[in-house]
């Protein structure tokens, strides 16, 4: 079962990118290139995003002000969806 799987990772390395994560104990990502540089693009904006609220909240800002907490909270106890977001 190794080998077959070591030659899946080879064959697959021409049109697909093959992730193991040692720290994350879940297992095996399998995508194509252009999946790959999507995922990295959304996830450099998740860390910006993360950034700029702990400088925020270092400058004194709330969490709670730095999120769209309120308007969620009015939101869902309207019965409306909603999820939070960063303002």
């Amino acid at each position: 079962m190794l080998w077959y799987l070591c030659c899946t990772a080879v064959l697959l390395c021409f049109a697909f990118l093959l992730l193991v994560s040692a720290g994350d104990q879940d297992g095996v990502i399998v995508a194509s290139l252009q999946e790959v540089e999507r995922l990295i693009s959304r996830a450099e904006g998740v860390v910006a995003a993360e950034d700029d609220a702990l400088q925020r909240m270092h400058a004194g800002e709330s969490l709670l002000d730095i999120l769209t907490f309120h308007d969620h909270h009015r939101a869902i106890v309207a019965g409306k969806p909603s999820s939070l977001a960063f303002a």
